[in-house]
């Protein structure tokens, strides 16, 4: 408890109270800030068809609308139609 009766500790303590208070407002606007851009990031549309080379996948929202939700795991991709089959609702 030296901090308590030593104007150099209390400084020291006093200075690093206000740092944690500075750095976590630093953290808060910046976290805004990834979450805006983030949000804006979303709702931004690939006009540029995609077709990649060698064995990579995309799932467009087209694609997932036909194939439905995805498990991958190390057995490969297995998606909700070949788990379920149609359904009246999917037609």
């Amino acid at each position: 408890f030296i901090w308590m009766y030593q104007p150099v500790q209390q400084g020291k303590i006093l200075s690093g109270i206000w740092m944690t208070i500075k750095l976590s407002l630093a953290c808060l606007v910046l976290s805004m800030v990834i979450g805006v851009l983030g949000a804006f990031a979303q709702g931004m549309v690939v006009s540029v068809p995609l077709r990649p080379q060698g064995p990579c996948e995309v799932f467009d929202p087209r694609r997932l609308r036909v194939t439905g939700s995805l498990a991958i795991g190390p057995g490969g991709i297995i998606s909700a139609r070949q788990l379920g089959g149609r359904r009246r609702w999917d037609q």
